[in-house]
């Protein structure tokens, strides 16, 4: 007879904590292994959890939970107490609604990549403060390369081109220059301004493929 999955005592407290937060819980410990304890879901988002009881000194995970995070191609959350759930929940997983004019810097590259189906992760060199993600390269075998297209003409160049983008100087009365413009050949009524031509145009992009608002969340 297979005996029950082992779970430290704060599980059910925590499991229920998430779900009166909105979450969907299920619980996976039963698989052993070293597959953690939970996946829960929300705002179309997935995670998998390590629930630890932070009232044990020195609780550690064993061999085979750390196995498990180390092939695993995704970060995995480890909570130990509900004042840990509740800090992530105001952070990692807090999920609002932005204007697409409003977006700048590492919140649009990643919806440029995300309306282009280009992973990205993270940066892992921070010598340049423009580039926050990289992408695999299609002609560098598999590769990371920088992905900045609100600064670098070199991914936002096709783009525009492809997309039919329109980039102008937008002038006042007496001629002189505020701001760039961008319109859509397609969307004429797509419409997007910025301080930068790249940064309209990649907005109006955006724009294009997910209207005027985008769930964002927090970038670390």
């Amino acid at each position: 007879m297979r005996r029950a999955a082992k779970v430290d005592r704060n599980h059910v407290q925590i499991v229920e904590l998430l779900r009166s937060k909105g979450f969907s819980v299920l619980s996976i410990a039963a698989i052993g292994r070293g597959a953690p304890d939970i996946v829960l879901a929300k705002d179309g988002a997935t995670w998998l959890a390590e629930i630890k009881d932070g009232h044990r000194l020195g609780w550690k995970l064993t061999d085979d939970q750390r196995k498990f995070h180390a092939n695993w191609k995704a970060p995995i959350l480890i909570f130990d107490s509900v004042e840990t759930v509740e800090m992530w929940v105001k952070t990692e997983a807090a999920v609002v609604k932005k204007k697409v004019d409003e977006l700048e810097g590492a919140e649009l590259d990643y919806w440029v990549a995300k309306a282009e189906g280009v992973q990205v992760r993270k940066a892992s060199d921070g010598w340049n403060p423009n580039v926050h993600w990289e992408a695999v390269g299609e002609d560098s075998d598999g590769l990371y390369v920088p992905w900045s297209p609100s600064s670098s003409w070199l991914e936002a160049g096709p783009i525009i081109e492809r997309e039919g983008i329109n980039v102008a100087e937008i002038l006042d009365e007496d001629g002189k220059f505020q701001r760039w413009g961008a319109i859509h050949r397609r969307h004429i009524h797509v419409l997007y301004s910025a301080e930068t031509p790249l940064v309209a145009a990649m907005r109006c992009y955006v724009g294009s493929k997910f209207g005027e608002e985008v769930e964002v969340k927090p970038l670390a």
